[in-house]
């Protein structure tokens, strides 16, 4: 049997645009898309008045009952074509589980119930379950009966694995940010989940991005699916302008402070690569007098409610946050988006700036580089994206930023330089060795040459080759350090728990990487992710193998000495 690994589509269906904004916006109307006349009266009544050009190429095929996957950049409008989806179709005289959507956080599962709520007929009952609410009211909730569930993996597993929640007959099976969803210990959750579904059902993929592992991985979901993509080559909002300021030297903090002084915004959303500086940068934005408030994963899940809600009701001016709100969160009035510092993922990125200019607003982003660690992620970013970022000095922002297209037309472009000398650059993930004062990149516009490092700049392509490979590379180096030392036969052992230098540098890699994604995962998915991406089981921060290494040394310590040690002669 030839066994498949790469998805074939039977239709490929292109939504390509060329004007500004007209990744959202269209000519058609709801009337033309199959959709019956309940759908369109609440589609209506709550400001749809029309679509945007992936919702009227995906939803015909999706009313047909097609499985389908949907590419679409960050906010384009690919939330409300499962959410009409959804909400047809229905049997209100059923209280089986007819619908079902998996969402990666709880704050996107919130805010797509909230979407489905509005667009469902009267009667029908839409139930959101997620992690760290009350398990008993989700379970109370299922036996009154439940049309359409919205979730995240770990709590729907929990309810399907206690046969709570009944998929038997689901006839609609939505997967959102699938690109996230289908890597790492979620896509196990998502395969238990799709083994209790009917073998007779819809299923609907939807992503910003279709990297190489989401197609071999969707294989087992979709029969003879279709392929609707907007812009499929790029991920970037047109209606975004994107800025990087090189700010070496200064403290980031309040670089963001000066940008927030300097620019006419409704709202913002300012990302940290971590918990603790959220924190530290709400107090410092405080005490110059911007309203704000910061969310992370630390905060209880009645918090990080209070958060969403305040900043869509306009109580908060700036909300800091961490990845965690980096994908799906929208709020109409968010004009702005700042990095702090750039984010590890190129896919990241994309989906931070996607925060601001929502259904075809205008809007800004501003990446703060104030080492040259952030500068060099900055450019890996810049070369593996294709982003088009335009640089600019912080006292040369102008307050009309967000929308002043002329201004950024004529800001110089941020440019990677890949001539000259090779130089190991691995941003945040870097060793303890001493760092260079010299900029690996030059940043250039119409031939102008910032006046930066005289020599020339590192080559980017064999840098990021090296990166690559530089998991395997170690391996070998240690797996060859172990050989030489039982050739040599050498009685001093070293001490196993005190990491070489090759170890501590991948640690650092490994620590940059784990960080990245940390608080979208309950301790549970974390534990797990860690052991099966970065193989640390033989790490010193893990307490529970070295006991048992310790546990099995003694074991064999004593059975060695009752072996050898004879025991004391009888006496005469």
């Amino acid at each position: 049997i030839l066994m498949q690994d790469e998805l074939v589509f039977t239709e490929i269906i292109e939504v390509d645009e060329d004007e500004r904004t007209s990744d959202v916006i269209s000519d058609g109307s709801f009337k033309s898309l199959l959709l019956t006349q309940g759908t369109m009266d609440n589609l209506l009544k709550h400001g749809f008045k029309k679509p945007s050009p992936v919702q009227v190429k995906a939803i015909p095929p999706g009313m047909a009952g097609l499985d389908m996957l949907v590419q679409a950049k960050s906010g384009t409008g690919k939330t409300l074509v499962f959410a009409v989806l959804a909400a047809e179709n229905l049997k209100l005289s059923s209280k089986a589980v007819q619908k079902l959507v998996i969402a990666p956080t709880r704050e996107i599962a919130l805010q797509i119930g909230d979407i489905i709520r509005k667009l469902v007929p009267k009667g029908t009952r839409t139930e959101v379950f997620t992690g760290g609410t009350s398990v008993y009211e989700d379970k109370e909730k299922l036996k009154k009966g439940v049309h359409i569930v919205v979730g995240t993996t770990g709590r729907l597993c929990q309810l399907a694995s206690e046969n709570c929640l009944n998929l038997s007959s689901l006839n609609l099976f939505v997967l959102d940010e699938a690109d996230k969803m289908m890597s790492g210990v979620f896509a196990k959750d998502v395969n238990f989940l799709y083994s209790c579904v009917p073998p007779m059902r819809q299923v609907t993929v939807f992503s910003a991005t279709y990297p190489p592992h989401l197609s071999s991985s969707l294989i087992p979901f979709l029969r003879s699916p279709i392929h609707v993509r907007l812009n499929a080559n790029d991920v970037q909002l047109v209606g975004v302008k994107q800025y990087v300021s090189r700010c070496f030297g200064t403290d980031p903090i309040q670089a963001a402070i000066v940008a927030f002084a300097s620019i006419q915004f409704k709202q913002s959303f300012l990302f940290c690569n971590t918990a603790e500086s959220c924190s530290r940068v709400v107090d410092r934005l405080m005490e110059k007098g911007i309203e704000a408030a910061a969310i992370s994963a630390q905060l209880e899940q009645s918090e990080r409610e209070d958060v969403i809600k305040r900043l869509k009701s306009n109580k908060i001016k700036v909300l800091v946050s961490t990845d965690l709100t980096a994908r799906g969160v929208d709020a109409d009035n968010v004009d702005l988006v700042i990095n702090m510092e750039p984010p590890f993922e190129v896919e990241t990125y994309f989906h931070r700036i996607g925060r601001a200019a929502r259904y075809g607003g205008q809007g800004a982003s501003l990446t703060i580089l104030s080492s040259s660690k952030s500068l060099s992620r900055f450019a890996y970013l810049v070369k593996e994206g294709g982003i088009r970022a335009k640089n600019i000095q912080m006292d040369a922002i102008t307050p009309t930023l967000t929308t002043n297209r002329p201004f950024f037309d004529a800001c110089p472009l941020f440019i990677v330089n890949d001539k000259g000398r090779k130089e190991r650059i691995d941003g945040d993930r870097e060793t303890n060795n001493d760092v260079e004062n010299k900029d690996p990149i030059e940043m250039m516009s119409s031939g102008n040459q910032l006046e930066d490092d005289e020599e020339s700049t590192p080559d980017f392509s064999q840098l990021i080759d090296e990166a690559k490979n530089l998991s395997s590379t170690l391996k070998k180096n240690e797996a060859a350090s172990e050989q030489k030392e039982e050739i040599i036969g050498e009685t001093k052992k070293k001490f196993k728990f005190v990491p070489s230098r090759a170890n501590k540098s991948r640690k650092y890699y490994m620590r940059g990487e784990m960080v990245s994604i940390r608080d979208a995962f309950t301790t549970d998915q974390w534990n797990e992710y860690a052991r099966e991406k970065f193989d640390i089981s033989q790490e010193p921060f893990i307490v529970e193998a070295s006991v048992e290494k310790k546990k099995c040394s003694r074991k064999e310590k004593d059975s060695v000495c009752m072996t050898l040690v004879p025991p004391p002669p009888l006496p005469p």
